[in-house]
């Protein structure tokens, strides 16, 4: 069969690569192709380094995600129609844009972290969680096809080292398993070294915490990587994801099996697939759980774990799946048509009661603390330009009132959010009232949002010390200068202030969720300019939130056509102003119109089941939103 095999354009292939994992699986498949007879043509970097007989298309110098494996597909998209069978393990998939082609195509990461492109046909997933998420977050129907292999290493006895193996970056967790090491007084080597976009100061800080029995070895060759793990005691793999997140594969983890040593890690991810508990590897829900299970490695037998790992991951096992499927996809075989997604009403016919109907909660999901109604901005859209109501801040002893009420609930406030429309950080106060939530409300996440203009090393370094905070939106709404600056009345040079705020979560305190978010409209910005948004954005924020301008109560622009559908505003949560009133959890009301009680007066709960509130979530959920003046000018459901 002739095959193309298109890899990434981070790194050559080569066996000379000391961080490749990807390249490595690509290195390893074509050579075992090779050996089986069939013709293969490698799309891959300069300085690659191929086996007689595969031919390659050097793609150029090696880059980025995006741009140069676009290039890339400039140089073979010419030949594509040549082969019988294309295998793409690059990350964006450029081939399968445009072309309906006999192809599979596989994603390495969670969609949620990294939203893939969308190729027409043939998505492949890594793992059944990886495919769960597809469909949960996108709706994408993906196949598993597992494409991880390796080479079986040595049988060997366990020395008393454990290992950490991988990117030195926030989210893999070698600080902790440092960390951990130290606690129970066991030695620990350390491989790895940066990837793409790691913070240079995680490695030295974790070169600082090398002490007492840990030492960094570097980045080393293949062979010096298999020889340790031949002889760890186990591998330590600690990842710090956010709730819910994770690795859909790993393949350090088949590396290390195949060697007959078990892994620790966390119960997270497509984890509990690649190892089975208390035979290959043990699976923690917790730190101290993690620390006792490594005390139990000892007990595993490292000639099982062997076995299995090469009855699954062997060259030869892969390629035979892989090749199962291609000689599927040779024959007209496509899958991979965006799914439908979940419907939530299904009336019989459209009516005037709208399609969506919401049910009042017992609880509030989220809190609005209007702390302070003023900003250092003057973005175009902003409700906060058209207020009416004064300008102010909430005193301490309010915000220690509202705590209290909140803290006597019988189920934790979900979410709070410090601010309502304003600059959070114009208030000098600010960390005191951070930290008075974090003390009264431990079991509630703030979520922060910020146009990040006022965000210093000191005022960083402050605002990770808040344990529960876990989201801030940095609002930056536009990706040229010009743009940015006509749009928010700010200096350009904010945008890279917000870069580093964002780089610095990353490394510190990847628990927290980063957004960066833009209210776009095509008066304000090109579709263009929010194409090249999301991309800047997407590989360093973890979420990337486009948002439309248009018709939400804004004195810009009123709907066309009247909406009846309700809002899920009003039922998702209270906002209190700062002189004590409470207005409902409208995101457009800045004026504070839709008064539902006073906390001066009245306890939280009570406004939230009194019949204000009730009365609006009535007239939305029949239809009539447009009885209610501010919502008869709102378009957001």
């Amino acid at each position: 069969m002739k095959i193309l095999m298109i890899s990434t354009a981070i790194f050559p292939v080569s066996p000379e690569n000391r961080y490749a994992g990807i390249e490595t699986l690509v290195r390893l498949i074509i050579n075992e192709l090779n050996d089986r007879g069939h013709i293969v043509t490698l799309a891959a970097p300069q300085g690659s380094r191929l086996p007689k007989g595969i031919e390659h298309i050097n793609t150029g110098a090696c880059g980025d995600f995006v741009e140069s494996e676009r290039k890339a597909y400039w140089i073979y998209s010419r030949r594509l129609q040549e082969f019988e069978a294309i295998l793409d393990f690059s990350h964006s998939h450029w081939c399968m844009m445009e072309n309906d082609l006999p192809a599979i195509a596989f994603i390495w990461h969670d969609p949620y972290i990294m939203k893939p492109q969308e190729p027409r046909y043939n998505i492949c997933a890594l793992s059944q969680w990886q495919t769960n998420r597809f469909q949960q977050i996108y709706g994408y129907e993906a196949r598993v096809v597992d494409p991880h292999c390796g080479h079986s290493g040595e049988l060997k006895p366990a020395k008393g080292s454990f290992l950490f193996l991988g990117k030195m970056g926030p989210q893999k967790g070698c600080l902790e398993a440092i960390d951990i090491c130290h606690e129970l007084g066991v030695p620990l080597d350390i491989i790895g070294g940066p990837g793409p976009g790691d913070p240079p100061e995680y490695l030295e800080r974790v070169k600082a915490s090398c002490h007492s029995g840990v030492v960094y070895q570097g980045e080393v060759d293949d062979s010096t990587k298999i020889a340790f793990l031949e002889e760890a005691r186990a591998l330590i793999y600690p990842i710090n994801y956010p709730p819910g997140q994770g690795e859909a594969h790993s393949h350090k983890i088949v590396d290390t099996l195949l060697c007959g040593c078990p892994v620790v890690t966390y119960n997270t991810g497509a984890f509990p697939e690649i190892i089975e508990h208390g035979k290959t590897g043990f699976l923690a829900n917790d730190r101290e759980g993690f620390k006792q299970l490594m005390a139990k490695v000892d007990t595993l037998d490292r000639q099982l774990i062997r076995e299995k790992a090469i009855e699954r991951w062997s060259v030869e096992a892969t390629v035979d799946r892989l090749l199962e499927v291609v000689i599927d996809v040779t024959r007209g075989l496509r899958w991979g048509t965006i799914a439908r997604g979940p419907t939530i009403i299904r009336p019989s016919a459209p009516s005037a009661v709208g399609y969506v109907k919401y049910t009042e909660r017992t609880f509030p999901r989220q809190t609005r603390l209007d702390t302070i109604n003023a900003c250092n901005s003057r973005c175009l859209p902003c409700h906060l330009n058209f207020q009416t109501r004064p300008k102010g801040q909430m005193s301490m002893e309010m915000i220690n009132r509202i705590l209290d009420d909140i803290s006597s609930w019988p189920s934790p406030l979900e979410e709070i959010v410090p601010v309502n429309f304003g600059e959070f950080f114009l208030l000098k106060n600010w960390h005191d009232i951070l930290k008075l939530i974090e003390q009264k409300l431990p079991q509630t996440r703030i979520a922060l949002p910020t146009n990040g203009s006022l965000l210093t090393d000191d005022t960083m370094e402050k605002l990770m010390q808040i344990r529960t905070l876990k989201w801030v939106n940095f609002s930056v709404n536009a990706f040229f200068s010009e743009t940015y600056e006509a749009f928010t009345g700010l200096k350009a040079e904010t945008i890279d202030r917000v870069k580093r705020a964002i780089e610095k979560l990353k490394t510190f305190r990847p628990d927290v969720t980063t957004c960066a978010s833009m209210i776009f409209s095509p008066r304000f910005q090109s579709e263009m300019e929010r194409g090249l948004f999301i991309e800047f954005w997407k590989p360093l924020a973890s979420v990337v939130s486009i948002n439309p301008a248009a018709y939400c109560n804004s004195p810009l622009a009123k709907p066309l056509i009247p909406v009846k559908t309700a809002c899920r505003s009003i039922f998702d949560g209270l906002t209190i102003l700062y002189d004590g009133k409470v207005v409902t959890g409208c995101c457009f009301d800045a004026s504070g119109v839709l008064e539902i009680g006073n906390a001066n007066e009245e306890k939280l709960l009570d406004i939230w089941t009194g019949g204000r509130l009730g009365a609006l979530c009535e007239l939305h959920n029949q239809g009539r939103r447009g009885e209610i003046e501010l919502c008869s000018r709102c378009s957001f459901a």
